[in-house]
């Protein structure tokens, strides 16, 4: 195979762009990483942020042309002017996001320059073409990046809501008389919180990121990942009010002490349910998409 062929290559001055973006991306992380530490709700990072370095990883050697950099020319020098431009905001922004964790719009703006960054590089280094499957990582990094405080909020609030009101219509229709209360429920005078990993904003959001990586990582149409991610979070919903349905029925029979002792194993379970489905739903699109291919392709022999 002739060098200028093999996947991934580093061509002329290409290596300092490529430690720029592993130095511009590593900021990145170690910038969300007290995030991922202070809310139990991204603690899924710490898996994801490995899965999504070997997809790049994955993308990477699976392109054909090398990673080129012509020195000087006015290209060249648009693209270093570029790129300084967007990168200045850092020493502002990096300040901020030490002064509040909660307040996410630092990060964003941080988000949004490094992939403006990336983009510039990778379609420099690579052209479009060549780079349209690392762009499209660069954009599924997002998922590592905590959401804006108010849409958090707001899913969160929402979940709450959802799956207590269903568990609560089911309850009486299985013989079990229990009232909402709010975002709780009402047992035998006892008030059994929802919390918010009950309400599944947990599994929301890693259910979110799985499916995505899943999809990337059996490389599926786009339809079939929309499906994939439709699927991942309606088991997230099943799975977290199945959780709630239980403890319920679990403190009603046996008292609030009972369901204090299951709870972990019942949370446990439900993770395992929910991110089993999804690695299952995934693996059964792969070979759904292998088996179609197949027959056209038998179709196309036998006419």
């Amino acid at each position: 195979m002739d060098l200028a062929q093999k996947p991934g290559r580093i061509g002329n001055g290409a290596l300092g762009p490529l430690i720029f973006l592993l130095f511009l991306w590593g900021q990145f992380f170690l910038a969300l990483m007290p995030t991922w530490l202070a809310f139990p709700s991204y603690n899924y990072a710490w898996v994801a942020l490995p899965l999504w370095c070997f997809l790049v990883f994955q993308r990477w050697t699976e392109i054909k042309v090398p990673w080129n950099f012509q020195s000087g020319g006015r290209g060249g020098f648009m693209l270093a002017f570029a790129v300084l431009l967007l990168i200045l905001p850092l020493f502002i922004i990096r300040p901020l996001e030490q002064v509040d964790q909660f307040w996410r719009l630092p990060i964003w703006l941080h988000a949004a320059l490094v992939f403006s960054v990336t983009g510039l590089i990778l379609v420099r280094g690579f052209g479009l073409k060549a780079s349209k499957g690392l762009l499209q990582l660069s954009a599924l990094a997002l998922v590592l990046v905590p959401m804006p405080s108010v849409l958090e909020g707001a899913i969160a609030g929402n979940l709450t809501r959802i799956v207590t009101e269903r568990v609560a219509d089911l309850l009486p229709l299985t013989g079990y008389p229990i009232d909402q209360l709010g975002n709780a429920m009402l047992v035998k005078g006892a008030v059994l919180d929802v919390a918010e990993g009950c309400s599944g904003l947990r599994s929301f959001q890693a259910s979110l990121m799985l499916g995505l990586f899943l999809g990337e990582f059996y490389r599926l149409p786009l339809v079939r990942r929309v499906i994939l991610l439709g699927m991942a979070l309606l088991l997230a919903m099943v799975g977290n009010g199945s959780r709630i349905y239980y403890l319920t029925t679990i403190a009603y029979r046996d008292g609030m002490e009972a369901e204090a002792r299951v709870h972990g194993t019942a949370g446990a379970l439900v993770v395992t349910f929910i991110y089993g489905g999804i690695g299952l739903l995934a693996w059964w699109f792969s070979i759904w998409k292998v088996g179609v291919r197949r027959k056209a392709g038998q179709r196309r022999v036998s006419a």
